[in-house]
Formats: structure tokens, sequence, C-alpha cells
């Protein structure tokens, strides 16, 4: 998965880059640190496990959350 990813982060960001709205470009990649990285893990554990990953991301990433959501709210 990583080597799409980030392909496709170089091909957005390059897309983005070349337009007049290239501040409107976010990547959130949060890692999974308790949760499997089976796509059809949907076990009681891993979906709990899942929401902990969630709100650790939410947790460490707040002021960069807060700020697309004012982008978002800005420019609607």
């Amino acid at each position: 998965f990583s080597a799409q990813s980030n392909t496709d982060d170089f091909v957005l960001r390059k897309i983005f880059d070349s337009s007049k709205n290239k501040w409107n470009y976010y990547r959130l990649n949060p890692r999974l640190y308790k949760a499997s990285l089976e796509l059809d893990n949907k076990s009681k554990d891993n979906v709990e496990n899942l929401s902990h990953d969630a709100y650790e991301f939410i947790k460490n990433n707040k002021d960069k959350l807060d700020d697309i959501v004012l982008q978002l709210i800005l420019n609607n």
C-alpha cells in the first residue's frame, strides 16, 4: 500500500502545485498501531482497536485537523 500511496501523493501534489488551489491539498495518513492491517478483519477487538487508533490520530493531529476544518468553513 505504501508505494501506491506515495505515488498518489506525488501526482496530486504536482496537480495542486500547478493550480491556483495549491493550498487545498491535505493528505491524512494515519498509522495503525493496535488495529489489524487485514482489510476484512471485522472482529469486535479490531473495531475497538481501529477506534483507538483513530482517537490517537485525532488527538495527536488536532492542530492540523482544526486548520483543515477552518479552511473548509472559509472556502464554503
